[in-house]
Protein backbone atom coordinates (compact mmCIF):
# COMPACT_ATOMS: atom_id res chain seq x y z
CA UNK A 1 0.00 0.00 0.00
CA UNK A 2 1.39 2.95 -1.36
CA UNK A 3 1.15 5.80 1.74
CA UNK A 4 2.74 8.90 -0.35
CA UNK A 5 4.75 10.29 -3.06
CA UNK A 6 7.57 11.84 -1.29
CA UNK A 7 9.30 12.91 -4.84
CA UNK A 8 10.14 12.71 -8.76
CA UNK A 9 12.60 13.87 -10.63
CA UNK A 10 13.28 13.85 -14.62
CA UNK A 11 16.87 14.27 -15.63
CA UNK A 12 18.26 14.55 -19.49
CA UNK A 13 21.75 13.83 -20.37
CA UNK A 14 23.06 14.45 -23.65
CA UNK A 15 26.03 13.01 -24.38
CA UNK A 16 28.76 13.24 -27.87
CA UNK A 17 30.18 10.47 -28.83
CA UNK A 18 31.78 9.52 -32.51
CA UNK A 19 29.97 12.78 -33.47
CA UNK A 20 26.73 11.41 -32.48
CA UNK A 21 24.11 13.11 -29.80
CA UNK A 22 23.27 10.46 -27.31
CA UNK A 23 19.84 11.43 -24.96
CA UNK A 24 19.36 9.94 -22.15
CA UNK A 25 16.26 10.20 -20.23
CA UNK A 26 15.93 8.81 -16.53
CA UNK A 27 12.08 9.48 -15.00
CA UNK A 28 11.69 8.40 -10.84
CA UNK A 29 9.28 8.35 -8.81
CA UNK A 30 9.88 7.71 -4.81
CA UNK A 31 6.92 6.25 -3.13
CA UNK A 32 6.72 5.82 0.58
CA UNK A 33 5.63 2.58 1.95
CA UNK A 34 6.93 0.06 4.47
CA UNK A 35 8.11 -2.01 2.66
CA UNK A 36 9.36 0.14 -0.66
CA UNK A 37 10.89 3.05 0.10
CA UNK A 38 14.75 1.41 0.77
CA UNK A 39 13.85 -0.95 -2.48
CA UNK A 40 12.76 2.73 -4.35
CA UNK A 41 15.97 4.77 -2.77
CA UNK A 42 18.24 1.56 -4.01
CA UNK A 43 16.51 1.46 -7.70
CA UNK A 44 17.19 5.17 -8.00
CA UNK A 45 20.90 4.59 -7.06
CA UNK A 46 21.48 1.71 -9.69
CA UNK A 47 20.04 3.60 -12.37
CA UNK A 48 21.76 6.54 -11.11
CA UNK A 49 25.48 5.19 -10.78
CA UNK A 50 24.78 2.96 -14.12
CA UNK A 51 23.26 5.40 -16.62
CA UNK A 52 24.20 8.79 -15.40
CA UNK A 53 27.21 8.84 -13.20
CA UNK A 54 28.59 12.12 -14.40
CA UNK A 55 25.26 13.59 -12.68
CA UNK A 56 25.49 12.23 -8.90
CA UNK A 57 27.00 14.73 -6.74
CA UNK A 58 27.52 12.42 -3.91
CA UNK A 59 29.26 9.20 -2.83
CA UNK A 60 25.87 7.67 -0.96
CA UNK A 61 26.66 4.52 0.85
CA UNK A 62 23.55 2.71 2.00
CA UNK A 63 24.92 0.17 4.83
CA UNK A 64 23.23 -1.92 7.72
CA UNK A 65 25.04 -2.04 10.97
CA UNK A 66 24.58 -5.93 11.43
CA UNK A 67 26.80 -6.20 8.26
CA UNK A 68 28.47 -2.87 8.18
CA UNK A 69 31.98 -4.35 6.62
CA UNK A 70 30.02 -6.96 3.79
CA UNK A 71 28.02 -3.61 3.01
CA UNK A 72 30.51 -1.07 3.43
CA UNK A 73 32.91 -3.35 0.50
CA UNK A 74 29.40 -3.88 -1.85
CA UNK A 75 28.67 -0.35 -2.07
CA UNK A 76 32.17 1.20 -2.34
CA UNK A 77 32.54 -1.80 -5.08
CA UNK A 78 29.20 -0.42 -7.18
CA UNK A 79 30.01 3.27 -6.63
CA UNK A 80 34.14 2.80 -6.80
CA UNK A 81 34.23 6.04 -9.75
CA UNK A 82 32.88 7.78 -6.60
CA UNK A 83 34.89 8.11 -4.03
CA UNK A 84 36.07 11.28 -4.28
CA UNK A 85 32.76 13.18 -4.25
CA UNK A 86 31.12 14.05 -0.62
CA UNK A 87 29.82 11.16 1.79
CA UNK A 88 26.21 10.71 2.31
CA UNK A 89 25.54 7.24 4.29
CA UNK A 90 22.26 5.82 4.98
CA UNK A 91 21.89 2.85 7.66
CA UNK A 92 19.40 0.86 6.38
CA UNK A 93 15.70 0.62 8.02
CA UNK A 94 16.52 4.05 9.83
CA UNK A 95 15.28 7.43 9.60
CA UNK A 96 17.96 10.52 8.84
CA UNK A 97 19.59 12.93 7.35
CA UNK A 98 23.39 12.78 7.22
CA UNK A 99 24.27 16.10 7.87
CA UNK A 100 27.46 14.94 9.26
CA UNK A 101 26.83 13.19 12.48
CA UNK A 102 25.93 9.89 10.48
CA UNK A 103 28.30 10.13 8.53
CA UNK A 104 30.84 10.11 11.73
CA UNK A 105 28.72 7.04 13.58
CA UNK A 106 29.67 5.02 10.03
CA UNK A 107 32.67 5.59 10.53
CA UNK A 108 33.31 4.79 13.85
CA UNK A 109 31.16 1.60 14.00
CA UNK A 110 33.39 0.49 10.52
CA UNK A 111 36.48 0.75 12.23
CA UNK A 112 35.78 0.10 15.65
CA UNK A 113 34.47 -3.67 13.74
CA UNK A 114 37.35 -3.82 11.73
CA UNK A 115 40.47 -3.17 14.21
CA UNK A 116 38.79 -5.17 17.06
CA UNK A 117 40.60 -7.76 18.58
CA UNK A 118 38.29 -10.55 17.44
CA UNK A 119 38.16 -9.37 13.96
CA UNK A 120 41.81 -10.84 13.82
CA UNK A 121 43.20 -7.58 11.10
CA UNK A 122 44.96 -6.80 13.63
CA UNK A 123 46.93 -7.00 17.25
CA UNK A 124 47.08 -4.76 20.15
CA UNK A 125 50.29 -3.69 21.88
CA UNK A 126 49.13 -3.11 24.99
CA UNK A 127 52.83 -1.50 25.80
CA UNK A 128 52.29 1.24 23.25
CA UNK A 129 48.69 1.13 23.08
CA UNK A 130 49.15 0.65 19.09
CA UNK A 131 47.69 -1.03 16.50
CA UNK A 132 49.67 -3.31 14.54
CA UNK A 133 48.97 -5.63 11.37
CA UNK A 134 48.21 -9.77 12.42
CA UNK A 135 50.41 -11.40 10.26
CA UNK A 136 48.04 -14.69 10.21
CA UNK A 137 45.17 -12.23 8.78
CA UNK A 138 44.69 -13.13 5.24
CA UNK A 139 41.65 -9.99 4.65
CA UNK A 140 42.93 -8.51 2.11
CA UNK A 141 39.73 -7.05 0.87
CA UNK A 142 39.58 -5.60 4.79
CA UNK A 143 42.73 -3.66 4.55
CA UNK A 144 42.10 -2.42 0.95
CA UNK A 145 38.90 -0.94 2.69
CA UNK A 146 40.79 0.57 5.66
CA UNK A 147 42.55 2.47 3.04
CA UNK A 148 39.60 3.63 1.42
CA UNK A 149 38.15 4.03 4.60
CA UNK A 150 41.16 6.60 5.64
CA UNK A 151 40.79 8.57 2.22
CA UNK A 152 37.04 8.69 2.59
CA UNK A 153 37.39 10.46 6.02
CA UNK A 154 40.39 12.86 4.90
CA UNK A 155 38.53 13.72 1.71
CA UNK A 156 35.27 14.18 4.04
CA UNK A 157 36.93 16.02 6.69
CA UNK A 158 36.37 13.77 9.13
CA UNK A 159 39.03 12.85 12.22
CA UNK A 160 39.29 9.29 12.97
CA UNK A 161 41.07 8.00 16.33
CA UNK A 162 43.48 5.48 14.75
CA UNK A 163 46.43 3.95 16.85
CA UNK A 164 48.46 3.58 14.41
CA UNK A 165 52.34 3.77 15.60
CA UNK A 166 54.02 6.99 14.30
CA UNK A 167 55.91 5.50 11.65
CA UNK A 168 53.03 4.53 9.63
CA UNK A 169 51.55 7.40 9.03
CA UNK A 170 55.63 8.86 8.44
CA UNK A 171 55.83 5.74 5.71
CA UNK A 172 52.18 6.90 4.65
CA UNK A 173 53.39 10.47 3.97
CA UNK A 174 56.56 9.38 1.89
CA UNK A 175 56.44 5.78 0.93
CA UNK A 176 60.23 5.77 -0.04
CA UNK A 177 61.09 6.75 2.72
CA UNK A 178 63.44 3.90 4.55
CA UNK A 179 62.40 2.81 8.15
CA UNK A 180 64.80 2.45 10.74
CA UNK A 181 64.91 0.21 14.15
CA UNK A 182 64.43 3.68 16.57
CA UNK A 183 60.73 3.90 14.32
CA UNK A 184 60.31 0.59 15.17
CA UNK A 185 60.75 1.13 18.54
CA UNK A 186 57.49 2.73 19.17
CA UNK A 187 55.67 -0.13 18.35
CA UNK A 188 57.49 -2.30 21.21
CA UNK A 189 60.01 0.01 23.53
CA UNK A 190 61.24 -2.56 25.36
Amino acid sequence: MISAIIGYGLVLGIGFGDGSRVLCISIFIVYRSNESLEIKNREIQNAMALGLRSIRPYLVLNVGRDNIVRDTLHELAIYEQHVKKPLKVIFKGEEGVDEGGVQKEFFLVLLKQLMDKSYGMFVHEEESRCLWFNCDSEESEEFQLIGTIMGLAIYNSVILEIAFPPFVYKKLKNPNLALTLDDLRWLRPT
